[in-house]
């Protein structure tokens, strides 16, 4: 991909030349588009572009629309225009230069979109991010790779150009809604029809181990006699407030549940914030079910909730393990490609994958399956309430624990 990171050389120079002109009159810049309005429309701009004799077709005028447009609701008001200035800190009396700046590097990806048969936008930001991220490194390794080498206000205005939030990382959210900016239209992506099938029955074996955990862990907090905190006690014997994977293999023993290490780990890699201890916080996580469990007094246990107890460990222990062999089985198959799946199930292109968009592939196999059960699935990704998956959630929760 070459071609891209030539493209990425450009863009970095363009923007370096945003940057050196400096200090802006937002205001009155805003008053000459706006013509006195408290907000900028489309035509407004297309008229201050036509004044100034910028030519501009009608996917340049939209992209520069959409840069300045930073709250995207199709106007642009004295917030969006202040953020936008100073983003690119240009005199009012080189406005117009700020603006043709804008338009050439409008010109200068759709030339580059132009020159590919396809583009596969997913694929691309695998090749420069890792974690489903890319850092100012990655972005820099990648230019050197295809023998493009930056200066040092080239690389910080390139990243801070794709960086939208500024939170230090490009997320694949961030790298799509560049290429939206230009309003490209990415074909839908088609998996094989094996392939297909592969990942719907993983991502429905997913969901009914979920399920049976969950239901299982409602169960068990229905009982009058359970509280967390003691059954939290009996692992972490020696009052840590945390327990080791030794501390719960040994718990393990002591309730004859036949485990092995990989499954404890994989409890660990899942529920631990270090991945070597499991505070009571992680454990209300591990061992209460997704809605608000119901709060008692500190009591002791009688038979039957111990019982249960232990189910629960066992199916949780059980559970990671058979999780971790559906994505060896998935992904470690050369034919397959998480971040294609992705794309797959993303229906709608917006870095995101809702609970309809998994209703339908479920629904287009015959598979009838309920909202909450879809929300049981996102749940092993999503740690939110919002009930979307990201592209950065998804390669993880889809990839084996290495």
């Amino acid at each position: 991909m070459n071609q891209f990171a030539n493209f990425l050389q450009l863009i970095a120079s363009q923007e370096v030349i945003a940057h050196n002109l400096k200090g802006i009159d937002v205001h009155t810049a805003f008053n000459q588009l706006s013509n006195n309005k408290e907000y900028i429309q489309l035509n407004d701009l297309e008229v201050y572009l036509r004044e100034n004799n910028i030519v501009a077709n009608p996917s340049e005028l939209n992209y520069l629309f959409k840069q300045m447009d930073r709250d995207n609701d199709q106007v642009i008001n004295q917030k969006d225009f202040s953020m936008y200035s100073q983003r690119q800190q240009a005199r009012n009396k080189e406005v117009v230069k700020l603006i043709q700046h804008e338009i050439q590097t409008a010109k200068l990806l759709l030339k580059f979109l132009s020159s590919l048969k396809e583009l596969n936008i997913s694929i691309l930001f695998k090749t420069i991010s890792q974690r489903g991220q890319i850092s100012q490194q990655q972005l820099v390794d990648y230019l050197q790779k295809h023998y493009i080498k930056l200066n040092n206000q080239e690389i910080i205005c390139l990243f801070s150009y794709l960086d939208r939030n500024r939170d230090g990382l490009i997320s694949f959210s961030e790298f799509q809604d560049f290429f939206n900016s230009f309003h490209v239209n990415q074909s839908l992506i088609v998996l094989k029809t094996n392939q297909e099938i592969r990942l719907v029955n993983a991502l429905y074996e997913l969901m009914f181990i979920n399920k049976t955990l969950e239901d299982a862990k409602l169960e068990l907090s229905q009982q009058n006699d359970f509280h967390s905190l003691q059954a939290f006690q009996q692992i972490d014997q020696l009052n840590k407030q945390q327990f080791t994977k030794l501390d719960l293999e040994l718990f393990c023993m002591d309730i004859n549940i036949k485990t092995n290490k990989q499954q404890v780990s994989l409890v660990f890699d899942r529920y631990s914030q270090d991945g070597q201890f499991i505070t009571y916080e992680n454990f209300i996580r591990l061992i209460n079910p997704k809605i608000d469990p119901i709060t008692r007094d500190v009591m002791q246990m009688g038979p039957k909730t111990q019982k249960m107890f232990k189910s629960v460990i066992k199916l949780l222990l059980e559970s990671q393990e058979q999780i971790q062999n559906i994505k060896e089985r998935l992904c470690y198959n050369q034919e397959f490609s998480v971040e294609l799946a992705f794309q797959f199930l993303d229906k709608l292109q917006i870095g995101t994958i809702t609970i309809d968009e998994f209703r339908e592939v479920f629904e287009a196999h015959n598979i009838q399956i309920s909202n909450k059960e879809i929300e049981q699935l996102i749940s092993m990704y999503n740690k939110n309430s919002d009930y979307k998956v990201s592209y950065t959630t998804f390669i993880q929760g889809m990839s084996p624990i290495k």
